[in-house]
């Protein structure tokens, strides 16, 4: 169990620990797009993610036409990019504002930062229902910095992408306490010596953070 007094810095990841996610939603709107036959529906999840195509869009390389122009070509689509940004957005479920307001509580006696893999569609998106609910700019209104892989141009698992966001703040890794629902950025992370703890349910942060 992590011991909170010991801590500096806590790190966010977005995705499955302040947002909710819905994976399904989006590849069931890319499935009706799509020309191709990727069969069950965690093939195509894992064919899109893994794809270097998001990857290059999740670190900067290349631009939101480019991209759908990409995944077009990946799935033998005709998508506009209206019909592609709405497709891609399901992904984002709720963002609870007990999570936000959480986060900017802890602001309070810690260094608090987001690290996300995620993109400039996704960014405005998360931003605007953060808007709409709270009234605050975006989801960076309630951290002391946001780190965002498609403006820092680097990516969760990566040391470097880690190591990047040690050494703009001059964090100490057995300080710093980062939240993460993947295995493997949790592992990653880990092995640079960060206090990372794999949510495996959004709400979990709560029990960690007030009885760690």
């Amino acid at each position: 169990m992590t011991d909170i007094s010991k801590i500096d810095t806590i790190i966010f990841d977005l995705g499955g620990v302040i947002v909710d996610l819905n994976p399904v939603g989006v590849i069931e709107r890319l499935t009706k797009y799509s020309g191709v036959k990727l069969g069950p529906m965690e093939e195509m999840k894992e064919f899109i993610v893994n794809s270097p195509v998001l990857i290059q869009y999740e670190t900067g390389k290349s631009t939101e036409e480019q991209f759908l122009s990409e995944m077009n070509e990946l799935l033998k689509a005709n998508m506009t990019q209206q019909e592609f940004e709405d497709a891609w957005n399901l992904m984002l479920g709720d963002i609870p504002e007990k999570r936000l307001n959480f986060m900017r509580s802890l602001g309070e006696n810690y260094q608090t930062m987001i690290l996300s893999n995620t993109n400039g569609i996704h960014e405005r998106k998360f931003d605007e229902m953060v808007n709409k609910a709270t009234g605050e700019e975006g989801m960076h209104s309630f951290v002391h910095v946001a780190h965002y892989s498609h403006k820092i141009g680097l990516r969760k698992p990566e040391a470097s992408c880690y190591h990047y966001v040690l050494d703009h703040s001059q964090l100490k890794p057995e300080r710093t306490l980062f939240f993460d629902d993947n295995k493997a950025n949790i592992e990653s992370a880990q092995s640079l010596g960060i206090q990372a703890v794999q949510v495996k349910y959004p709400d979990q942060i709560f029990e960690i953070i007030n009885h760690g």
